[in-house]
């Protein structure tokens, strides 16, 4: 749509995510999968939002950071991943028990199992498959139905903070870190944005190939952090020294300056054809890269 368009979706959409997120908060915990969710989705709109206007007002760069890290921050809890950032060893190297996997434990049809994945809400599915092996609702047993409904209702709860398949939540995990780099690179904050920025890389890298669109989105963005950090360039706010002052990096050896433009240039040119592959040379994107 047009650019008002555009900024009026994003006005009306920010104060019905902040209700979601609350409502999200009160009903399902802070470390709820669905809440992460909502919760990576107003960051991201603030963020765009934010870009849209060209705004300056690092309040709202910063709000859209920190929505975005708690996030991921949750996704990388409910994987069992307590630092922060994570590195890709622990992300890669995952031992998270599924709902998919409990499924097979507890005997589920594999048929069964396929089927749900395969529905249009997967972890919802496994629930309602699990809580009828686990704990159905069965009026000819002679229990209370109240007891029943109470032992549903707890293996529910236990069950809605298993993620569905692993791979859904390490890629969830994944655009949270992707995007609050993305958030870090715009505000100059370069010393947040690297580590998260090599972490993204390497996990793109290694889930969709070095050939993908997003892979060189993320080899330009930290490309050009070496670039511009490798000679101690300003790392923080604005270059206007009146109202936020130029931090700087230490100044590095010749060898290691001469690496990190090496490793920067690599990059840029990896970034460079792979969207002269996929955009055209004439792409915007391409020029910019």
């Amino acid at each position: 749509g047009s650019f008002d368009e555009r900024a009026k979706a994003y006005e009306l959409a920010r104060p019905l995510l902040e209700k979601a997120m609350v409502l999200r908060i009160n009903l399902n915990g802070e470390t709820d999968p669905d809440t992460a969710a909502t919760t990576h989705a107003l960051g991201w709109l603030i963020f765009e939002a934010a870009m849209l206007v060209g705004s300056d007002d690092q309040a709202e760069f910063d709000e859209a950071a920190e929505l975005l890290k708690t996030a991921g921050q949750v996704r990388c809890h409910l994987l069992e991943i307590e630092t922060w950032p994570p590195s890709a060893e622990d992300l890669l190297g995952l031992k998270t028990t599924t709902l998919q996997e409990r499924c097979t434990v507890e005997g589920i049809a594999p048929e069964d199992i396929q089927k749900a994945m395969e529905s249009d809400d997967p972890r919802e599915r496994l629930i309602w498959v699990l809580l009828e092996k686990l704990a159905p609702m069965d009026a000819a047993s002679g229990e209370d139905p109240a007891a029943q409904a109470s032992r549903r209702m707890k293996v529910k709860r236990q069950m809605e903070g298993v993620p569905p398949a692993e791979k859904d939540l390490l890629m969830e995990a994944m655009l949270s870190i992707s995007c609050l780099a993305s958030v870090y690179y715009t505000q100059k904050k370069y010393t947040e944005a690297r580590p998260i920025l090599e972490v993204a890389l390497e996990l793109r890298m290694r889930n969709l190939g070095p050939h993908h669109i997003d892979t060189a989105e993320t080899m330009n963005s930290l490309g050009m952090l070496l670039s511009k950090t490798a000679r101690g360039q300003p790392v923080e706010g604005s270059s206007d020294t009146s109202r936020s002052p130029r931090l700087r990096l230490p100044r590095l050896g010749k060898k290691h300056v001469l690496a990190q433009e090496a490793e920067a240039e690599r990059l840029l040119k990896g970034s460079l054809g792979v969207c002269k592959r996929y955009l055209g040379e004439k792409h915007v994107e391409v020029s910019n890269t």
